[in-house]
């Protein structure tokens, strides 16, 4: 089946994609996509603030300013890939910023970066199922939970940005390939939906931080020991 633009899809569609909600609890609700959007805005605003050595790490200025202009336009369109399935725009993005980094990379980096998604997957796996019957199901809690959770590891296996996108994008998106391939019955496969851009957003944001945390206590610690 050729690809379908995402405004060729159903109105449900487009509603059940973006705005099912991060939190429950006390009514309020905010929507993954929102979620999503508000911390690209928060890296944007970091970029052109200056912060571009935390953001960026090891990866090219240029190449990552174009990834972050880019992104909001891809974001918000789906493609059909089948009658049960579609795929996001925003999963094409960061597969390919993570398989130009793959390549790039070299080969002690890649089986890095490749253990680290397969290790980072699985854990969020399990952590998702432990948390379910805390969290009454897959809430809006869980995702955030383990996206902090898996961002977090991502950084432990490596401090290099180019590692960390290729962790946390391989781990998050395994388990949406997976609805793909052994979809429940009479359910559309959403690969790459509003969810797994926060997912994923979050993930690199516990990454970045986390990794930076780790620099300025280097730091400070080096200070000390001066002293």
């Amino acid at each position: 089946m050729p690809l379908l633009p995402y405004p060729l899809m159903s109105a449900g569609g487009r509603k059940r994609l973006f705005f099912a909600h991060t939190t429950r609890k006390g009514g309020g609700r905010m929507p993954f996509g929102l979620t999503a959007s508000s911390i690209w805005l928060s890296a944007a605003i970091l970029w052109v603030s200056g912060w571009k050595d935390e953001l960026a790490g090891d990866l090219p200025r240029r190449a990552v300013a174009i990834w972050l202009g880019a992104w909001p336009f891809l974001a918000w369109r789906m493609f059909a890939i089948g009658p049960k399935a579609a795929i996001g725009g925003a999963v094409i993005w960061a597969v390919l910023a993570a398989v130009i980094l793959l390549w790039k990379m070299s080969d002690d980096e890649r089986r890095i970066a490749l253990s680290a998604g397969f290790f980072c997957c699985t854990l969020g796996v399990m952590v998702t199922y432990l948390l379910m019957p805390l969290f009454s199901g897959a809430s809006g809690t869980t995702v955030v939970a383990v996206s902090v959770i898996i961002g977090w590891i991502a950084s432990l296996w490596g401090k290099r940005a180019s590692v960390q996108i290729v962790a946390v994008t391989m781990a998050t998106i395994m388990p949406e390939i997976w609805k793909w391939v052994a979809p429940l019955e009479n359910e559309r496969a959403w690969i790459g939906s509003g969810q797994w851009m926060a997912a994923w957003w979050i993930g690199m944001a516990a990454a970045r931080l986390a990794t930076y945390l780790y620099n300025a206590a280097a730091q400070v610690r080096a200070f000390v020991r001066k002293e």
